[in-house]
């Protein structure tokens, strides 16, 4: 019943793969064409659900902190073994739904890809697919009521007995699993984000060609899980058109649509970029991703108002955090990434000051995005501190990065005030991130 060019579903592409490729080597997967009782036994790395529950969470905190495995939702289960493939009732996607009950069940969230297809025969009834990879850190089932760790013992989710949750601890322990990112990020800073600015408009003057490093805001996003991710032609179609249509339009305190800009792809073995500039205002902005899925955006900070005075605005570095969150996130996930990623960023104002007016802290180059400005009331402000450059950063979970996103943005940009001697009033931050991330989701 199945040919012998059907997906292993322990190696293949989520991302590419799905309809009845998906469900031929699911079919394979569990011996569809075996009597009942010689198909696919579950074990160490292998489960069958019916329908997904609580107990499915376990299964996949169980991978997680074992051997990794594979979770078929939607195939029954008979005497330890695959039984039927009757798939779940779902009127739309099942993945997106299932990666946000992990992700908001399973701290930190597992390192796990997902694919779903339809059955041929009842088109309302979906399978799906779960891979999940082991990893060197414990994760914890947060569901009230259950155990917090649990480990997979034959072909059980079980509570983590002492032994087993000592070995975990000493595990855990012994790595670092941030330094792979935080070393990536100081890596994708200095030599694929360069925002350099014209030597003649930092003076005041008319942009001319010699051009010099300049203050910057710079993020990269990283996948917790080392992998290697596709670079080709439609690949970069698919990351600029994410880019365009997460920020918002470039404006600058006016309507500017005549301005001149150029936008330049680069290309390189290891990563693509695009290069943004609006030549009047010699503004550059930078977005790159990288073979091991790294997604970084740049773009400069302070904007000179004359020789003398320089200023940056709170709002406009909100709105680029959260849209340079987003636009990760959505490219990720077409890549078929829904785990964990750790954030890192930096920021230097220089010598600028933080951008008032009349007692408001206003949006300065996004002004079409339509957002009350932000009380400069919620701000005790410092003596000027120049050239301080602030570090920040933390993890985002598919359900942070989804569901708990403003409130997350909220905690950086805090982070960041307090670092630049502000004191900032936190839930005036959340109040306003939450107004901020609904006005950018609906432009």
């Amino acid at each position: 019943m199945i040919d012998d060019m059907a997906v292993d579903l322990w190696t293949a592409d989520f991302s590419t793969v799905q309809g009845t490729a998906l469900y031929a080597a699911i079919a394979d997967f569990v011996r569809a064409d075996l009597p009942q009782r010689d198909r696919t036994p579950e074990g160490y790395t292998i489960d069958f659900k019916e329908k997904w529950s609580e107990k499915s969470l376990r299964v996949i905190a169980g991978f997680s902190n074992t051997f990794g495995g594979i979770l078929v939702v939607g195939v029954s289960e008979e005497n330890g073994r695959a039984k039927d493939i009757v798939g779940e009732m779902f009127a739309s996607e099942i993945k997106t739904r299932l990666a946000g009950s992990i992700s908001a069940n399973i701290t930190p969230t597992p390192d796990f890809d997902a694919a779903e297809c339809q059955l041929p025969t009842a088109p309302d009834r979906r399978l799906c697919v779960i891979r999940v990879r082991p990893a060197n850190r414990i994760h914890f089932l947060t569901r009230r009521g259950d155990s917090p760790i649990y480990i997979r013992n034959e072909d059980q989710a079980i509570p983590a007995p002492a032994a087993e949750l000592q070995n975990l601890i000493r595990r855990e322990r012994d790595v670092d699993p941030l330094a792979a990112t935080q070393a990536l990020a100081d890596f994708i800073f200095p030599n694929l984000l360069p925002i350099t600015k014209s030597a003649s408009s930092a003076a005041g003057g008319t942009a001319g060609p010699v051009r010099t490093a300049a203050d910057a805001f710079k993020i990269a996003i990283i996948p917790e899980r080392v992998s290697r991710f596709p670079l080709d032609r439609s690949i970069e179609k698919t990351f600029r058109n994410i880019v365009f249509n997460t920020f918002p339009t470039f404006s600058f305190a006016g309507d500017y649509s005549t301005w001149n800009s150029s936008e330049v792809p680069v290309r390189r073995g290891d990563f693509y970029r695009i290069d943004y500039r609006h030549i009047e205002r010699d503004i550059e902005r930078k977005w790159l991703f990288t073979r091991a899925g790294a997604v970084g955006y740049a773009s400069l900070l302070p904007l000179p108002m004359s020789a003398e005075r320089s200023i940056w605005s709170l709002p406009d570095l909100a709105i680029e955090l959260v849209a340079s969150i987003r636009a990760a996130h959505e490219f990720l996930a077409h890549l078929g990434y829904l785990g964990t990623v750790q954030l890192r960023a930096s920021m230097n104002p220089g010598s600028s000051d933080l951008y008032m007016e009349r007692g408001t802290l206003p949006i300065l180059r996004y002004n079409s995005v339509p957002a009350e400005p932000w009380p400069a009331a919620m701000l005790a402000i410092p003596n000027k501190r120049e050239n301080r450059w602030v570090t920040f950063g933390m993890s985002l979970s598919f359900h942070t990065r989804t569901e708990g996103l403003s409130l997350a943005a909220a905690d950086l940009l805090n982070d960041v005030l307090r670092e630049l001697e502000y004191g900032a009033e936190l839930l005036q931050l959340e109040r306003y991130m939450t107004q901020l991330t609904k006005a950018l989701s609906h432009p």
